[in-house]
């Protein structure tokens, strides 16, 4: 993979603040499980992008987790209760 997103090394892997080898291996799993995609753009250049399931993944966080808290209530001294 490392020769695929060569061009994205250093924007990518610098702008993440990760090490490249872990820049790779983050993207690597998240093209695994089909929230990116790497494609060459006109410019031959490599981009990142999000892939549909990438985009709708942080929509269905936030729903699991407003199901998961909507039954607690935060009090005034910001500790968690349930109703």
């Amino acid at each position: 993979m490392s020769e695929f997103i060569s061009d994205v090394r250093d924007e990518k892997s610098l702008t993440s603040r990760l090490s490249y080898q872990t820049f790779l291996e983050y993207l690597e799993w998240l093209e695994n499980q089909g929230l990116v995609k790497v494609a060459a753009s006109d410019d031959g250049n490599k981009r990142i992008m999000l892939s549909e399931k990438g985009m709708e993944t942080p929509k269905r966080l936030v729903e699991w987790i407003k199901e998961m808290m909507r039954d607690v209530k935060i009090s005034s001294c910001n500790s968690l209760r349930e109703v």
